[in-house]
């Protein structure tokens, strides 16, 4: 469970609302839209999405921020949209399975990374993309997605094959 400013939702609730929200606000959004998204997500800067309105009464403001210091090559707005889509769909994947989110936390039990992995080949480089989430504050939800080091996934043929 996920406690969200006095508001417990279940964990696959939550990162299903905040897939949905991710593909509304970036992947399904006019192209200036996102790219005005896409240029202050690159530029290290946190980005307020919506506010949500529970069932409790209380608000959340959902943001969403970008570390792409693993990423190994030139980060173009496709290529980024394509591994964002990517990891939503493995996500939507795992969440509608019948058994738990693959989670780990970090050292304080306030950040929740979902260990869910998504793929892009982009000019014959892999680059792999993950997600977490946790509350800056009271009311305020990010997600932080993020590159890790490709050299630790091993190319299969099916990523390869995912570039042609």
């Amino acid at each position: 469970m996920a406690n969200v400013d006095n508001s417990t939702l279940d964990t696959k609730h939550l990162l299903t609302a905040m897939i949905n929200l991710l593909h509304r606000t970036i992947v399904d959004a006019n192209r200036t839209q996102a790219k005005k998204i896409y240029a202050s997500l690159v530029d290290k800067r946190v980005v307020g999405l919506v506010r949500l309105k529970l069932e409790s009464g209380n608000t959340l403001d959902t943001e969403v921020f970008l570390n792409a210091e693993e990423f190994v090559g030139e980060l173009k707005f496709g290529v980024f949209r394509n591994a964002l889509s990517a990891w939503m769909a493995n996500a939507i994947d795992v969440c509608k399975r019948d058994e738990d989110l693959p989670m780990m936390y970090d050292e304080t039990q306030t950040e929740t990374l979902f260990n869910i992995p998504g793929a892009v080949v982009s000019d014959g480089q892999l680059n792999v993309m993950f997600m977490s989430m946790f509350q800056p504050a009271p009311g305020r939800l990010r997600m932080n997605l993020m590159f890790v080091d490709p050299s630790q996934f091993k190319r299969t043929d099916a990523v390869e094959e995912a570039d042609e």
